[in-house]
């Protein structure tokens, strides 16, 4: 199918990556780990749990990033300026809804 634009369209998913998504890839790696004589020094399981706390500190630090700038955005509108009216016009508690 042709778009409006002249270029081909691009399917967002293929049979192919629906197939390659849907499949568990292992590897294995013995024959690897005695050429270059090669051990890990970390396990799956205390590499997943590394990876859970590095998760967690980035997203404690993201919150608190935000939970900062949301201060300092509420400390800029509270101390900006507030907007006269006219001397000439009505004052706020005299405009209706």
């Amino acid at each position: 199918m042709w778009a409006v634009t002249g270029q081909r369209e691009v399917p967002p998913i293929t049979r192919f990556l629906a197939e390659q998504l849907a499949t568990a890839h292992w590897f294995d790696q013995r024959r690897t780990r005695q050429a270059l004589g090669w051990e890990p020094s970390v396990t799956l399981e205390e590499g997943f749990a590394r990876l859970a706390d590095s998760y967690a500190a980035a997203s404690a630090t993201a919150a608190s990033a935000t939970a900062t700038a949301a201060t300092t955005a509420a400390s800029a509108v509270a101390s900006a300026p507030r907007a006269q009216p006219p001397a000439d016009g009505p004052r706020p508690d005299q405009l209706q809804a």
